[in-house]
């Protein structure tokens, strides 16, 4: 932690003899060494079978100069991480929180399954985990399709600020992830300025989540589908009676994308729920959606 003048890569072996590292094992461990260059080993942990809590958080924080790709089985043989020894749990500190946190210089698409045999991972997993990685190019299609015990704050900011991502946001990303609460979807994807397309139907599942705060703001290039939230039949009962949190949700920038239509949040049954709205479409022109001017003011719409 701190040994900004530690140079070099990552031995392979590093940690090989370590099979008894368990309870926040790795937290920090190189948080800040940001000298460190080359790619992260593929079997960097595959020894370290016993490691559990929240056994990776902020482990690669602001490692900026590593490199290369994700190695696809890097957490497979970690299947304990996200056991909770109950008491004993500080609930800001996810299995994954923050690990991969501003490195800048990791590169490609993130590994399908990066976190398929992380199973008991829990709350929030996946906050920060690839904030500011500003060189990955996609996230694939059942990224979190096993990690059904997630919960508040589990993908807060998880890939803020992520420039490079680029294509349609995947079909069912969020689809097994029912548990997902409080602040769920803070500024999830904030700032990815090269996501094109969103899936129909993306948050539809998610009920539990209180927050779509800044979820998609800054993503500039950004085709808005009307069915965004859900299709047609589900307006009515989606949101129904919940508190929830739209402000800055699709605040965008100058717009670079192909023309789309925005999900009308203004036309949903709340029921008796609070709903903050402010600011959720502001920047959004008729050039960035055909139903600009149905937008009520009270939702952000900018005076014309």
């Amino acid at each position: 932690y701190g040994c900004v003048q530690l140079s070099g890569s990552i031995p392979q072996d590093l940690f090989k003899y370590n099979e008894l590292a368990s309870d926040s094992a790795f937290y920090a461990t190189f948080q800040f060494c940001n000298t460190l260059t080359g790619s992260i080993p593929q079997d960097l942990f595959r020894y370290n079978i016993n490691v559990s809590g929240p056994g990776f958080w902020q482990m690669f924080t602001y490692c900026y100069n590593l490199s290369g790709n994700i190695p696809q089985d890097l957490f497979k043989y970690n299947i304990l991480v996200g056991n909770e020894n109950e008491g004993d749990y500080d609930a800001l500190n996810g299995a994954f929180r923050a690990m991969f946190h501003s490195c800048e210089n990791l590169t490609g698409p993130i590994p399908q399954d990066l976190f398929s045999f992380n199973t008991n991972v829990n709350r929030n997993a996946f906050e920060l985990t690839f904030f500011k990685c500003k060189n990955l190019t996609s996230i694939p299609t059942d990224l979190f399709r096993y990690n059904v015990n997630v919960g508040d704050r589990a993908f807060d900011s998880s890939f803020e600020f992520c420039e490079s991502l680029s294509g349609s946001i995947p079909v069912d990303l969020f689809r097994y992830n029912t548990l997902v609460g409080d602040r769920g979807f803070y500024q999830t994807f904030t700032g990815c300025e090269s996501l094109s397309a969103v899936p129909k139907n993306l948050f539809l599942y998610n009920t539990l989540n209180n927050s779509f705060y800044a979820t998609l703001q800054g993503c500039n290039n950004l085709t808005l589908d009307p069915e965004l939230f859900c299709t047609s039949e589900h307006k009515s009962t989606i949101f129904k009676n919940r508190d929830l949190d739209f402000r800055y949700c699709m605040n965008y920038g100058p717009f670079t994308g192909t023309l789309g239509t925005a999900p009308d949040l203004w036309n949903y049954d709340f029921g008796s729920g609070t709903i903050q709205k402010s600011n959720c479409f502001k920047g959004q022109t008729v050039l960035s959606v055909t139903n600009f001017n149905d937008i009520p003011l009270e939702w952000g719409r900018n005076p014309t």
